[in-house]
């Protein structure tokens, strides 16, 4: 099967044929906090989302089947031609000079997101989207845009993802009974997560431009509105585990769609913020410090955004509130140049900063510092997986270093551009990761790394309070809803 003959396969088989069939399939791979892709017979979810796009797309049909019995070899056929499938400028047998670094790129667009830890995204957003300060009040602008509070999507989504992560409960509701309760009982904020199927073909024809080879890579607009109507009465939701996405990160980008500024102030009030609360939080530091102002040749200049000590090293953290661009998911190299720009410059001023470090040092009692035990982080809240070389030579050109000095070795080993999760994964654990970075540090193969991970030998006693209280309030919101299903006898356990 080619992967251009998809749409007219689909037009042999019922809408609901293919959306149920999606739907079976996403849910066995939800685990209780994340997607499994690891567990047997799974269909990813970037193979998923291909079938319902074109499933929501195609609707012409001139047969009607299912797939069930031995039609089930069909779906499976359908499975194995998006696995297989290679996008133009991405054909193993005429690989380019950029091959590898587009190919990293659209993939990690296309499959990280989806992977991430429910428990964590839902902390962090939980805080960003109740955060006030004197500066910016996200609370009310939240409420003022979505009529509701953050708690009213979080609470049933985390709920409805947990129903369909814990398959005794689905096996109790064949008839969906409890998340129509559910849906009916949030209607008010989950109705927001809700698009006809008419407005999605509109919305994602402008992104697909009649193109098929955008079909796998592009942005879908199901992971803001994972919830379809198709005709009066009739809501579907064939992909369960987008309802993370659409409760968390997608949020964020309706609140600011057009607005730069307001982006700019969040990142600068809201996500510096909770940084340096997870990095304090975690206990996993001697000392924690916010930004510094400091005076260099006359001018304030300021720090990084958090700074850390452990022992004899430090860790100077800088935040970074931009998003990967939806077109460098169309392989736009104007796109990617930009975003290399954007990180480069970064790096050059984290590196302009530690070379000050002494100019505002709030360390009193590490007067005398090794520069070789210093690290600066550049901390995303999405990354666009963009090869590290590349970023890490134009900074070097900026700085106007060559590639065989002391600066330049300085720039890879001790400056490194990690997504905020690398961060909440080690904060939420109580652990820092200076044994990780020394050992980078250390390991010229490791300077062009895109993540981080907690040492195996390393242990994780328990969870950081702060987060762990957050967990226990989501299961005590669990158990009030689950004693409500049973009183209205939807369920039994």
């Amino acid at each position: 099967m080619e992967f251009n003959r998809i749409p007219t396969i689909m037009q042999r088989y019922t809408f609901d044929a293919i959306m149920n069939e999606c739907h079976k399939c996403a849910i066995h791979i939800m685990g209780v906090n994340k997607i499994d892709i690891y567990v047997k017979d799974a269909v990813y979810p970037w193979e998923l989302d291909v079938i319902v796009l074109f499933g929501l797309l195609v609707k012409k049909k001139y047969s009607f089947q299912t797939f069930e019995g031995k039609n089930y070899r069909k779906f499976i056929e359908i499975v194995n031609c998006i696995r297989n499938y290679h996008h133009p400028l991405l054909n193993p047998d005429n690989v380019s000079s950029d091959w590898a670094e587009k190919f990293m790129m659209v993939t990690g667009l296309t499959q990280f997101s989806v992977q991430e830890d429910s428990r964590y995204k839902f902390y962090r957003y939980n805080y960003f989207f109740n955060f006030q300060n004197k500066n910016i009040d996200l609370k009310s602008i939240f409420k003022d845009k979505f009529k509701v509070s953050y708690s009213d999507f979080r609470i049933p989504v985390q709920f409805i993802y947990l129903l369909y992560s814990t398959k005794k409960l689905i096996t109790q509701d064949p008839e969906h009974k409890i998340l129509k309760y559910i849906v009916k009982k949030f209607a008010p904020a989950l109705e927001q997560l809700v698009i006809n199927r008419n407005d999605f073909i509109y919305k994602q024809s402008e992104i697909l431009k009649n193109d098929i080879d955008n079909y796998y890579y592009s942005f879908k607009y199901f992971y803001q509105y994972p919830f379809i109507r198709c005709g009066d009465d009739k809501i579907i939701l064939p992909l369960p585990y987008l309802l993370l996405n659409a409760t968390t990160d997608s949020l964020l980008y309706r609140i600011t769609e057009g607005n730069n500024r307001l982006r700019q102030v969040i990142g600068k009030e809201v996500i510096e913020s909770y940084l340096c609360k997870i990095l304090i939080d975690s206990n996993a530091y001697d000392e924690v410090f916010p930004e510094q102002k400091y005076k260099n040749n006359g001018t304030v200049a300021r720090s990084p955004d958090v700074l850390t000590r452990k022992d004899d090293y430090f860790v100077l953290f800088d935040s970074k509130s931009s998003v990967p661009k939806i077109t460098l998911r169309e392989f736009d190299n104007s796109s990617l140049d930009k975003t290399i720009q954007i990180y480069s410059d970064s790096i050059v001023q984290i590196f302009k900063q530690i070379k000050h470090f002494n100019l505002y040092n709030p360390f009193k009692n590490r007067a005398e510092i090794d520069y070789n035990n210093i690290f600066g982080i550049i901390t995303l809240l999405e990354d666009s997986n963009i090869f590290r070389n590349k970023i890490y030579d134009r900074a070097a050109k900026t700085l106007g270093i060559t590639v065989d000095s002391d600066d330049y070795k300085f720039l890879q080993s001790n400056i490194m551009i990690l997504a905020l999760k690398d961060i909440e994964k080690f904060s939420f654990n109580s652990v820092d990761f200076i044994d990780e970075l020394v050992e980078r540090r250390d390991d010229s193969t490791k300077w062009n790394d895109m993540t981080v991970n907690i040492s195996k030998n390393k242990k994780t006693l328990s969870w950081a309070k702060e987060f762990d209280d957050f967990i226990s309030n989501c299961h005590n919101d669990f158990q009030k809803i689950i004693e409500e299903l049973k009183n209205n006898k939807l369920l039994d356990i």
